[in-house]
């Protein structure tokens, strides 16, 4: 099976469109109905859709387990060890039909190897990938693509916030930002968003990991889904994400260039953290760039 994830941790997503199926196919949808309906499976938070075959995940134990419809036949794939923290929903809900039509555009172009993921977040906001002989060529929320982001300023920052809170939710852990000017992540405009706590499929905690990349990624789309596993968190708590703006960010980031003896422009990557009941934002120089102190913390705004 192929499916658009990060190392370790698997990613959003379903469906590919029944007018690009072969040999009388039924539409995805109607197969991942059929599959659902087979195994007895009520909820599920993950699809994914080829010409000839599709898979499901959902809960069963305390565990995600994966189930897959090849021609007729239906069966429980196995047990994944990772929680990926997708909401569960009714079959239905992942609208499957609206996402294949979606795809037509993209047929003509990938006549072999194209198919399609869906996942519910924790918003219940469906998070959707076009994908074309495994490289990713359209990222969705709620049907609307995720639009590129050129650079860290108040407008960018606020898009990215505005696209994570959307599968998120009001709550937020911690944010991580890097600039072309780090080190780290290959020169990618990006920002990791670590959500508040939510219940895992086992009962416990779980903070999920989503990527906002500023243009997508080749493998991994404009908004990746780690699921709950990456998780490890600047601060003590959670924050409201309405207390956090591009304005008052860039603000910090301005207060923090300024004691490191740089331009902002010169910032390598910073994050967004709450202390103690504080706001906070710390910056880093960016890769070989000389500066007072490596890096600074500041409250925001």
């Amino acid at each position: 099976m192929t499916s658009i994830h990060r190392v370790g941790a698997a990613l959003a997503a379903v469906v590919l469109l029944a007018s690009c199926t072969t040999g009388g196919s039924k539409p995805g949808a109607d197969r991942v109905l059929q599959l659902t309906s087979d195994l007895g499976i009520q909820k599920v938070g993950w699809a994914q859709v080829t010409s000839d075959q599709v898979w499901v995940r959902s809960v069963k134990d305390g565990a995600w387990q994966t189930a897959t419809l090849t021609g007729k036949t239906s069966q429980v794939q196995g047990t994944e060890s990772s929680d990926f923290g997708w909401k569960q929903v009714a079959p239905a809900e992942l609208k499957v039909s609206d996402l294949e039509q979606a795809m037509t555009q993209h047929e003509q172009q990938c006549q072999q190897g194209l198919q399609g993921q869906v996942g519910a977040t924790t918003t219940g906001a469906l998070l959707s990938l076009v994908t074309c002989n495994q490289k990713v060529v359209s990222t969705a929320v709620s049907g609307a693509e995720l639009a590129p982001i050129k650079q860290w300023d108040a407008v960018g920052i606020d898009t990215a916030l505005k696209d994570v809170a959307a599968v998120q939710g009001p709550q937020a852990r911690h944010l991580s930002f890097s600039t072309p000017k780090s080190g780290t992540v290959g020169g990618k405009l990006l920002v990791r968003d670590i959500g508040a706590p939510v219940t895992g499929v086992d009962g416990k905690p779980c903070m999920v990991t989503v990527t906002r990349f500023g243009t997508p990624d080749e493998a991994l789309g404009t908004l990746d889904w780690a699921g709950c596993d990456q998780a490890e968190p600047f601060g003590d708590g959670t924050f409201a994400r309405s207390e956090v703006s591009g304005a008052a960010i860039e603000q910090g980031l301005t207060k923090a260039a300024s004691v490191m003896g740089i331009d902002p422009t010169d910032i390598g990557s910073f994050d967004v953290f709450s202390q103690k009941g504080v706001l906070r934002v710390q910056a880093s120089a960016g890769d070989g760039v000389p500066a007072k102190a490596p890096s600074v913390t500041v409250p925001l705004g």
